[in-house]
């Protein structure tokens, strides 16, 4: 797939991309949760979502964390070897993962398994881990944090409490936090996916097939912690 990036990027299919008017509607009601006052104010005075789509939130770190029974899935990953998606494995992007050698075919070590789980089903501990260094990292401040996940909003509760340890957030949000009609309910990991497209670094789960149209403005980075 990735060697067919260079012609798929500049198809029709790539370059006309749009989201919906649901998906902006939707964005325009929640924006509070992903921007600074500043640029909301901004945002109304000098375009609507749709009109700034391909501008990046500055501030803004959006992390993709998947939880329920794709930590199933994340063992039949040990056990068959898998590498990560292939958009998830531009040559450009920070962190890689080296495919174990000494498992497959339904077989794995105990080793293997607490590598995939790391990366594919991190603990709250793991993803506060890679956040922080995240955070620490970045070129520019990182102030607002947006936490994409299918978690129960009690975990999520927990995740958010750990996040604010150590790090000095304007506003943690989640995906449990937005407010949509009962049309935009059913689009809500769409507008996630817009969420994520604009966020300054977004980190992402590298086996998930949750993929997002990649903005030029936005650093991604795959995880090496939460996914």
């Amino acid at each position: 797939m990735l060697s067919i990036w260079p012609h798929l990027s500049k198809s029709p299919v790539s370059t006309h991309w749009r989201w919906s008017p649901l998906i902006y509607d939707a964005f325009g009601q929640n924006r509070h949760l992903f921007e600074p006052a500043t640029i909301r104010s901004l945002g109304r005075l000098f375009g609507s979502p749709e009109e700034t789509t391909a501008l990046a939130i500055p501030g803004l770190l959006a992390i993709h964390v998947r939880r329920g029974d794709f930590e199933h899935h994340c063992v039949h990953l040990s056990k068959w070897s898998s590498d990560w998606n292939a958009f998830n494995s531009f040559p450009e992007f920070r962190d890689k993962f080296d495919v174990p050698t000494d498992g497959g075919w339904g077989e794995t070590s105990e080793a293997n398994t607490e590598l995939y789980i790391r990366r594919c089903y991190p603990s709250i501990e793991q993803i506060a881990e890679k956040v922080s260094q995240v955070q620490k990292e970045a070129a520019d401040p990182l102030r607002y944090l947006y936490i994409m996940t299918n978690g129960p909003a009690s975990w999520v509760g927990e995740l958010k409490a750990a996040l604010a340890q150590g790090m000095s957030w304007d506003r943690i949000s989640s995906s449990r936090d937005l407010k949509t009609t009962w049309e935009e309910k059913y689009v809500a990991q769409a507008l996630d996916m817009y969420v994520a497209q604009r966020a300054q670094v977004f980190i992402g789960n590298g086996v998930s097939t949750l993929h997002w149209y990649r903005n030029s403005c936005t650093e991604s980075v795959i995880i090496s912690g939460p996914v």
